[in-house]
């Protein structure tokens, strides 16, 4: 929400944004790349809303089934998809890079900045390190080192 607030998002883009975070991962099988999570995240989140009649957003239900595939995909069936596609391919974008900056869980160099998307997330790259540093006991300090200690 700091990304939101900083680029002064409506209340509809945050409220989506907030969907979406709560159940991009919610069917994730493991952290390593998991490919799929997405949909399974994304179907939940449809299901999910009807089941208690809540407001279901498509801007959501097409970032959280995405998130989790190339970008060229993700923006080609999104602009296929959507009536608003410019705000549903920002909302994605945006998404993508709040959902990368907390990759510094996976290690200290788990985040390559170049790929974040939008400028505002590149500025926010330290603050999520240091948010990670702060409420983890044990960060990796690389990738290679986390899957040492999974014997990956």
């Amino acid at each position: 929400m700091i990304l939101a607030d900083k680029l002064r998002l409506d209340d509809k883009s945050k409220t989506i944004l907030c969907h979406t975070a709560v159940f991009h991962d919610s069917k994730r099988f493991d952290d390593g790349y998991d490919i799929g999570h997405g949909k399974r995240g994304a179907d939940y989140y449809k299901d999910y809303c009807q089941k208690h009649e809540l407001p279901f957003y498509k801007e959501s239900y097409w970032a959280s089934y995405y998130h989790d595939l190339p970008d060229d995909i993700g923006m080609n069936e999104i602009s296929k998809q959507s009536d608003n596609n410019k705000n549903a391919l920002f909302l994605y974008r945006l998404f993508k890079d709040a959902d990368a900056l907390d990759r510094y869980r996976l290690g200290l160099d788990a985040l390559d900045k170049k790929f974040l998307r939008i400028d505002e997330s590149k500025q926010l790259a330290e603050f999520g390190k240091q948010l990670v540093l702060a409420t983890e006991d044990d960060v990796p300090n690389s990738v290679s080192e986390l899957k040492g200690l999974l014997n990956v």
